[in-house]
């Protein structure tokens, strides 16, 4: 579904990747995400045995889902007349490459396809790929709110398994339980030299640090790797909570990543936190489904227009789904979210109960605001777009200035 930054292009061989892979090695040269989406679900769709999608992560495989209903027209056509798309913007040497070594016309499975897309998109996934096993992705802390998402529209019917936890830096433990709700991860030691940091001194410059073996079930570490590229105690944000061991090796559940908390008075709100209390309240919005997410500290906002801070509050912006029958969340339902997180965390309870923390600010935006915001972060951090993250937790003035232009 993808390329991913490793392993590295140079690492694969023609012998390899055809055995492995429906995309022919050349897709990955195709460098914007758009297109290179496109010509992977492209060759997935020419293959009715394809029995795995695999990427970094879900929001990726949503990604995808969108845009095959969105372009499922252009990629029938394509099929049908062995071709591509001369719209798609792509270095015209590499589409010669694809389109004289791998583009055939194949107009019966185009008309089997025409013929499913046509049913609509729910459980689409199984009926173009009948003998699809799993979707292999991360799926844990806030990326199975995407997971939800495609159980209940293209992938419905379909298994998703999070092998492993990785990071850019290095790839860390195995998931081998992969029906496990939540995920857990065994650390593999030679993949890189894991050190534990206490969660409670993860804000010291130089914290002490723990080994594998010495770590305590029940407790939540910060973690810093060592590689052997060259990577040296490097803290990366991420934090899990040990829950077992299988041998010495710790088995973890990843809970949050240290820049992702909301944090204005000392309270240290997660981003699992977040999580929980608006999947809590969407449960109780009747008239209206939930589509995506990200809060912001007032802070950043009184930054750019000088607005007082004496009781400080999170903003939150919420997408609704298209088919929702309101295009805006009432004030009953914005109030039901500080209510649960009120219950969910006792710190923002007592800043709140003593008036030092303001009631959080709920925005609904407008449709695709997601989906613009994902492509705006791309035109302008440099971020690989199968690596992309969408923040949880804004921290950059422009990201809030996006945000809100898009409010309703």
């Amino acid at each position: 579904m993808g390329p991913v930054s490793s392993p590295p292009r140079s690492f694969l061989s023609d012998t390899i990747d055809e055995v492995t892979n429906t995309s022919p090695l050349p897709v990955l040269d195709v460098c914007g995400e758009p297109e290179a989406l496109y010509l992977h679900l492209l060759f997935g769709l020419k293959d009715s045995n394809c029995r795995r999608i695999e990427t970094s992560f879900s929001s990726v495989v949503l990604t995808a889902g969108k845009l095959l209903e969105e372009k499922w027209k252009e990629l029938v056509e394509d099929i049908r007349a062995g071709r591509i798309d001369p719209k798609l913007n792509i270095d015209e040497d590499i589409r010669w490459k694809i389109v004289k070594n791998y583009m055939k016309p194949d107009p019966e499975r185009a008309d089997e396809l025409e013929r499913e897309f046509r049913k609509g998109f729910i459980g689409i996934f199984k009926r173009v790929w009948p003998q699809l096993a799993h979707i292999v992705c991360l799926t844990s802390s806030t990326f199975a709110v995407h997971v939800d998402k495609l159980l209940e529209n293209y992938a419905r019917g379909c298994q998703f398994y999070s092998v492993v936890y990785g990071a850019t830096e290095a790839l860390i433990a195995l998931n081998q339980n992969p029906y496990q709700r939540p995920e857990l991860y065994t650390l593999v030691p030679n993949w890189a030299f894991i050190e534990f940091i206490p969660i409670e001194n993860s804000e010291e410059d130089q914290p002490a640090t723990f080994f594998a073996d010495q770590v305590e079930i029940g407790k939540e570490y910060e973690l810093a790797v060592t590689t052997i590229n060259g990577l040296y105690r490097f803290r990366f944000g991420d934090v899990v909570k040990v829950v077992t061991f299988m041998n010495q090796a710790p088995v973890m559940e990843l809970r949050y990543r240290i820049g992702q908390l909301l944090n204005v008075r000392g309270e240290k709100t997660s981003e699992i936190s977040i999580l929980t209390v608006i999947s809590k309240a969407a449960k109780e919005w009747t008239d209206v489904k939930l589509k995506d997410y990200c809060c912001a500290e007032s802070v950043l906002k009184s930054e750019r227009d000088g607005s007082d801070l004496s009781a400080p509050y999170y903003i939150l912006f919420v997408e609704l789904e298209d088919d929702s029958p309101n295009p805006k969340l009432s004030e009953k339902q914005k109030e039901l979210i500080d209510v649960y997180l009120r219950d969910e965390s006792y710190p923002y309870e007592s800043f709140r109960r003593k008036d030092a923390i303001g009631p959080i600010e709920v925005h609904t935006v407008a449709q695709n605001t997601f989906a613009e915001f994902r492509h705006y972060i791309l035109n302008n951090s440099g971020a690989s777009g199968n690596q992309l993250k969408i923040p949880r937790a804004l921290r950059r003035h422009d990201y809030l200035e996006f945000m809100l232009g898009k409010i309703l």
